[in-house]
């Protein structure tokens, strides 16, 4: 019979490799604050100088900022002025049943 001693190791589980891509969520947030005044080209521009960047590592652009808003269901700069009573010429003519010319 062998004897011997025996030793108990602990691995952390594997990540998966878009889990790697996830964007940071302290990103995600500054992202959902800039939007109450910012359009998504200008929260872009924000990030990107303060030197944040995406999951991948990279300088943000409108179309990941885009993506971001979709993937955490952030609401627009355009939704969020209309939740202030902000309308185009277009909505405030139309809810207020007049030609807009």
């Amino acid at each position: 019979m062998r004897g011997g001693q025996t030793q108990t190791l602990l691995l952390p589980s594997l990540q998966l490799s878009w889990q790697s891509w996830v964007t940071p969520p302290e990103v995600i947030a500054e992202i959902d604050q800039l939007l109450a005044d910012h359009t998504d080209q200008q929260v872009a521009d924000l990030l990107n100088v303060k030197g944040m960047k995406s999951g991948r590592s990279a300088p943000v652009n409108i179309r990941v900022i885009g993506r971001l808003r979709h993937a955490y269901k952030l609401k627009s700069y355009y939704d969020r002025l209309r939740e202030r009573g902000l309308l185009t010429a277009g909505e405030m003519a139309k809810r207020l049943k007049v030609s807009k010319v």
